[in-house]
Parts: C-alpha cells; structure tokens; sequence
C-alpha cells in the first residue's frame, strides 16, 4: 500500500476560508504556482522529492559500495604482493638464490611462481594464480565477482539513466469558468470537479486524487502530487 492511499483526504470545501484568507500577489505567486491570472492558476508539479531523496541518494550508496569493493580488491592484492615479496626475499637471503630451483616442497614453489619470477605481482597473476586458483576456492571468488560487479554496474546505471531522463510534470492546472482542476501526462488528461476536489496532507507534499478514462476497469482515479504550498521542495 502506498503512502498516498494510507493517508486521510479532506475536501478542499472544508478548508475554503482559511485558503480565501490566503493573499497572493500576481506579480510575484508564491512557489509552487507558477502563474494566475482571473481565469486560471498553473502549480507546478515536483517530483524532485523522489529524486533528491530516492534516486540521488541510491546512485551515491551504489558509488559507495562500489568503491569499496574495489578498494577491498587493490588492498587484498598489493597485500598479498607484499607478503610474497617478502616471503622470497627471506628465502634467498636464507638458503640462497637458487632456493626455489632447488626445493622439493611444491607449495612453496607455487607461491614463487605466482609472481611470475620478477618479484613483481601484476593484476593478471593475482586473479589468475592467487584469487581464482582451484586450490583456495577460486570458482566460488569468480561467480561472487561476477555478480558483484553484473550488480553494481546494472544498479548504478538504471539509476544514473533515471536521473539523467528524469522529466517535469505537467502543471495542474485550477480552471475558474470551468470550475475544474486537471493535469495530463503521457497524452492522458486527470480532471476532477471544484465541488468533489480532496487532498491529502503529508511531510511530502499534497496529494490530490483526480479522475481519469481508466485503461483497466479497475485503475479509475490516479493521484499526483504537488509539492507544499510553502514550497519547500519546489524546483
């Protein structure tokens, strides 16, 4: 159930006199209408709620989660590169130069050669010789991998496809002759009459219900949202 069907509506009537008390210069309207004339008042609509606090915020957590993994990444290679520099270098210096080409112990010899003999470990051996070698779980770190990076790069880009499409609505649009209140969007007009006009208060914004030729039996009133008359998420 969604935020706008668990909240109270109220009849624009009831609230009349405290909304004809409200003074608006022509000149300068108040944010969100965008103009009034002795016909109609345009408001503009917002969703920048959902953006700022919804989208943003999701794309900056996917960058975060994806710096991270990849800094747990470099840390554990350039670590793992030290640790076996360091391993060789003792050998050497302890049973001589020719240690490796010497012992019998294979895992010792693995782990030399790992680093391809130039005492330097580059990104291809890591992954290949240390991370997704069968003998420490390689298949296991490959499909984590995997899916870690296919879920990072999917979820940051429909995000960042999403702010970047991000559109403005429509203006709701209050007709005085008509005595109507109505909007459209993707071709599709929602009008509602002055006399059955609600809304629904919340720390959001104001939600409006308006009626609409439904394209399911169903689906016969759609909801916008207009930002509060203070303005406080107006773009």
């Amino acid at each position: 159930m969604s935020i706008k069907n668990r909240l109270v509506a109220y009849r624009l009537l009831t609230a009349k006199d405290a909304f004809l008390k409200a003074k608006i210069e022509l000149n300068t309207p108040p944010s969100p209408i965008v103009s009034v004339d002795d016909r109609y008042l345009h408001v503009q609509q917002d969703r920048s709620v959902m953006r700022n606090w919804g989208l943003i915020p999701g794309l900056i957590a996917f960058l975060f989660l994806g710096y991270g993994y990849v800094n747990d990444g470099y840390k554990n290679w350039k670590g793992i590169e030290k640790e076996r520099i360091s391993f060789i270098e003792y050998s050497k210096e302890k049973y001589g130069e020719n240690f490796f080409n010497a012992t019998k112990k294979k895992h010792l010899v693995t782990r030399y050669n790992s680093m391809g003999g130039d005492l330097v470990l580059s990104f291809d051996e890591y992954l290949w010789n240390i991370r997704f070698n069968d003998n420490s779980g390689g298949k296991s770190k490959l499909g984590f991998d995997i899916f870690s990076v296919s879920f990072l790069t999917i979820g940051f880009s429909t995000l960042l496809y999403f702010i970047i499409r991000f559109k403005r609505l429509a203006p709701l649009v209050f007709d005085r002759k008509r005595k109507i209140f109505y909007t459209w969007r993707s071709g599709k007009v929602w009008v509602q009459r002055f006399d059955d006009l609600e809304y629904q208060e919340h720390i959001q914004g104001m939600f409006i219900p308006l009626a609409g030729v439904p394209s399911r039996p169903e689906k016969g009133k759609k909801q916008f949202q207009k930002v509060p008359w203070a303005g406080l998420f107006s773009e």
